[in-house]
């Protein structure tokens, strides 16, 4: 644990050297309610500075702590730059909204916005266990177009209607609204255009045929965001702080804690270690180790 801490410490302080600014990170598989208090205590322990780089990777997790955790970094400086080498999908992008600006690797992808809801059906268990408002568009797309069901819309109403319980349809309907509103507070600073940024949350909600689309850094650039490219020494710095807060052994997986995620801000780390499963326990992981650095 100690290597680790060194390895990534040296990396981030070359980071801030270079780039003459503080150097928040998260780098977690998904973003979950626990890690609001840790960053939180992370950026105490730093305090409110001018501006702050923060290196993010995330495959998604839960919007609202998405939200919760860009506001709370927006408490702590006035220029938030978020560097993204390789990915930020899905909550991940939501929480680059609330950046000043991007600085994205060359391997870096984003992630569509369409909101995902667990779906409860009217008649069976069969189908899906989560839906979401792009495959209920989808639906309907297909009824009229590949159908050519003259009131494809009806009966794809229909149809939906008896295989998803109606309040599940509702929530999805909300859930899509309540996406479009947190874009739209987000993405203020990057786009002040209350048009642009209402064409900009629509695109990212509903105009991808999946959501593991990759959004490439060419393709970031259309959707309008204040980027630039994140160069090369850097992307290569990013790499190493990522590569030592990944998944690692250093004995048989049975025994050994894998590392899986990593916040620092202002001197402060903590790490998510997981035991892996095995015959007589469960997989079990936490939050442990945090602790001030110098």
């Amino acid at each position: 644990m100690n290597t680790e801490k060194t390895a990534v410490e040296g990396t981030i302080d070359r980071l801030e050297r270079s780039r003459g600014r503080p150097l928040a990170v998260i780098a977690v598989q998904s973003l979950e309610p626990e890690l609001v208090p840790i960053l939180a205590r992370c950026l105490r322990a730093q305090g409110r500075v001018p501006a702050l780089d923060l290196l993010l990777n995330t495959f998604g997790g839960k919007v609202d702590v998405a939200r919760r955790l860009a506001l709370l970094v927006r408490e702590y400086t006035d220029d938030l730059t978020v560097l993204v080498a390789d990915h930020a999908r899905s909550a991940g992008t939501l929480l680059c909204l609330a950046a000043d600006r991007l600085e994205l690797g060359p391997a870096s992808s984003l992630g569509p916005l369409d909101p995902h809801l667990s779906q409860i059906s009217a008649t069976s268990t069969a189908g899906p266990h989560h839906i979401s408002t792009a495959e209920l568009r989808a639906f309907t797309t297909f009824a009229q177009e590949w159908c050519g069901l003259q009131e494809g819309a009806e009966r794809a109403f229909a149809t939906v209607s008896q295989r998803i319980f109606p309040s599940t349809v509702g929530a999805l309907l909300r859930a899509e609204r309540h996406m479009l509103a947190i874009i739209g507070e987000l993405a203020a600073r990057q786009v002040p255009d209350p048009d642009a940024r209402e064409r900009l949350a629509a695109r990212l909600v509903t105009c991808y045929h999946s959501h593991d689309h990759d959004i490439t850094r060419a393709e970031a650039g259309s959707l309008g965001l204040v980027l630039t490219d994140l160069p090369d020494a850097h992307d290569s710095w990013c790499w190493d702080v990522l590569a030592a807060a990944s998944p690692s052994i250093s004995g048989p997986p049975d025994h050994d804690p894998v590392t899986i995620g990593f916040l620092r801000a202002g001197g402060v780390t903590a790490w998510q270690r997981c035991l892996p499963a095995r015959p007589d326990r469960p997989e079990t992981s936490a939050w442990w180790d945090t602790t001030e650095n110098g």
